[in-house]
């Protein structure tokens, strides 16, 4: 065994322990946000609004950060993430310990929301780094083995939440963060730039939409994905409700079995990969949201939803890989740090923001089955998007 094999498997490592520990300390403070901001005194509305304005600044200021690691010798996606992470951890510390009034409250919790929504990008970016410096980096085990830590860390919290005091999940939060920011630190990129981006020069935000027109569908794309995937996450509880069960303990279930999925889903992407492109396996998860939206509406009890949940195999599982090496393979590699950033934005900024609004508004004037069919809607858009891509990928020069 040489060295080459001993750093693939040092990278694999350090990469999922990134991932892991990023889904980890993500969900032990945002995922229950809302629960953490209404024991302060917050009101749903003031919580709406808070996590709202965290993720849409994030659509401005991540594509910002990401030209500017694309244009600097030195500080790369890498660097930007940890100081990131750095920033993350001050203002968890300050939420921790400082004697701080409703509306100082209200302004750290936004920050740290924005830093969160802002660091993933990164972690992608990190990855094609890597790879274009000729590392052969499992990225779909690294993002899988992050689902895995998501769920289950969602699942720890959640038996608590309810019945202690925030702070609790504030320790949790710094404790996960500091071994975090470590394995950056030891992530280093190997010694030498790779020839692309020593000769490329990377391009403005306007310059670098202008130069890649089918790139602009794909972010249409990413936003109906992740629109039509936040519907039913978001409000899995009405689903549930409609099909008369007992909540925590299907929810548990099924977000076990989502996670399950998911890793080898992702781990499985460089082999399923070699025989489909990154577009048409897009275009098979928006199927896959249209599937499950639809399924979803004719659930009537635990095993219809636990069968569901294994259709993440297909949906999610598929789509978080593809959307990060479709990136790699058609974007510049000067380009990379903001084509992720931008795609990352559509999604989980735009998108999110259009499923839980629509959904929302839908499920308050009609009911789930509404905004159920809204998702499925999204899904066939998705899938349109990504599908002309894949026509236009000989007509139109992406970067």
């Amino acid at each position: 065994m040489g060295l080459s094999n001993t750093k693939i498997h040092k990278y694999d490592l350090l990469y999922a322990g990134l991932q892991g520990s990023y889904w980890a300390y993500y969900a032990s403070v945002w995922s229950f946000i809302a629960v953490i901001l209404g024991f302060y005194g917050f009101s749903g509305k003031a919580v709406g609004t808070l996590t709202a304005l965290a993720t849409l600044l994030s659509v401005v200021v991540q594509p910002i950060l990401a030209a500017r690691a694309d244009r600097s010798e030195r500080f790369r996606s890498r660097e930007m993430a940890m100081a990131l992470m750095l920033m993350g951890f001050g203002v968890g510390l300050a939420l921790l310990l400082a004697p701080l009034s409703l509306g100082p409250r209200g302004v750290l919790f936004w920050l740290l929301g924005l830093i969160l929504s802002c660091i993933s990008p990164f972690l992608n970016s990190l990855a094609t780094d890597l790879m274009a410096r000729g590392e052969k980096l499992n990225y779909g085990f690294g993002r899988g083995f992050g689902s895995l830590c998501y769920a289950i860390t969602v699942m720890i919290v959640g038996s608590f939440v309810e019945k202690q005091d925030p702070k609790l999940e504030l320790t949790v939060f710094l404790i996960i963060l500091i071994p975090a920011i470590l394995i950056m630190y030891c992530c280093r990129l190997p010694e030498g730039a790779s020839k692309a981006k020593e000769t490329e020069k990377a391009l403005g935000t306007i310059e670098f939409l202008k130069a890649n027109p089918a790139f602009i569908i794909a972010l249409l794309g990413a936003a109906f994905f992740v629109a039509g995937h936040n519907i039913y996450n978001t409000y899995y509880y009405a689903v549930i409700d409609r099909a008369a069960l007992a909540g925590t303990l299907v929810m548990g279930t099924t977000l076990g079995i989502e996670a399950i999925v998911e890793l080898p889903a992702m781990s499985l992407f460089p082999t399923i990969h070699k025989h489909i492109s990154c577009e048409m396996l897009l275009t098979f998860a928006g199927i896959g949201i249209f599937i499950k939206s639809v399924l979803y509406v004719f659930c009537t009890g635990g095993p219809m939803l636990y069968v569901n949940a294994v259709l993440q195999f297909f949906e999610n599982g598929l789509y978080l890989p593809a959307a990060v090496f479709f990136v790699k393979e058609h974007i510049a590699t000067a380009d990379q740090s903001k084509g992720q950033g931008l795609m990352y934005a559509a999604g989980g900024g735009l998108g999110g923001a259009l499923g839980n609004y629509c959904g929302g508004f839908l499920l308050d004037h009609f009911s789930i089955v509404a905004s159920l069919l809204f998702g499925a809607l999204c899904g066939l858009l998705c899938a349109l998007c990504f599908y002309i891509c894949k026509r236009r990928r000989k007509a139109v020069q992406y970067a």
